[in-house]
């Protein structure tokens, strides 16, 4: 599915950004182009990301918690 149609940003591309160490919305958004040329898609991207964020991005915390004493 595609979140932002002008810079042909797909939810694939934006797990992908999650997936190499994006953590926020700016930090997607600049990485993908996400929102970044008519902004209609703002408000729905947001909200998928932050979706896909909650889903794909836990993998980014847990390294963290297994770390040697």
């Amino acid at each position: 599915m595609y979140l932002c149609i002008c810079n042909a940003v797909s939810e694939d591309r934006v797990i992908e950004a999650i997936e190499s160490g994006c953590s926020s919305f700016n930090e997607i958004s600049k990485a993908t182009g996400l929102c970044a040329e008519c902004g209609q898609c703002a408000s729905k991207a947001r909200k998928e990301c932050e979706r896909l964020l909650c889903q794909y991005g836990e993998h980014l915390q847990s390294p963290s918690q297994f770390s040697a004493a």
